[in-house]
């Protein structure tokens, strides 16, 4: 296996690592594999990010940090999102769903958003959130 091969392989790794992530059976609010089936449904590109952050509005700054991490251009192109929400358990649902809409407003106004939402004994406060967009070649800007 050569440099390039090889490089590829551990991409690929990472992308099934976060599906797996985004779909993890102990959500409290869960993202099945056909939700991430529909999402991906017509696309042939996709990219990931993920941020995490401490605080009483965390989970909010932490999906404005995985947002973040796209190019504008990738933006503009996705029409659909899957995110997975790693947080306490006594995040309040309403934080979770501003996150939500913090992610929406960089995205195609119309594009599918699924996400879900599990709870992790090590959080104290804020979070972990784990974006991965969807789009299409003919899309591109």
């Amino acid at each position: 296996m050569d440099k390039q091969e090889l490089q590829m392989a551990k991409k690929l790794n990472a992308g099934f690592r976060v599906l797996d992530d985004i779909s993890d059976m102990n959500s409290y609010i869960h993202v099945d594999w056909s939700d991430i089936k529909a999402a991906m449904g017509g696309n042939d590109l996709a990219w990931s990010g993920a941020g995490q952050a401490e605080g009483t509005d965390g989970i909010v700054e932490a999906a404005k940090r995985a947002m973040a991490s796209f190019s504008n251009d990738s933006l503009k192109m996705m029409n659909a999102v899957c995110i997975s929400f790693a947080c306490s358990a006594h995040e309040k649902l309403q934080k979770v769903t501003r996150a939500v809409d913090e992610i929406r407003a960089c995205v195609q106004p119309d594009a599918m958003i699924v996400w879900g939402m599990m709870f992790d004994g090590q959080i104290d406060s804020g979070g972990e959130v784990t974006v991965i967009g969807f789009g299409r070649c003919s899309d591109s800007v």
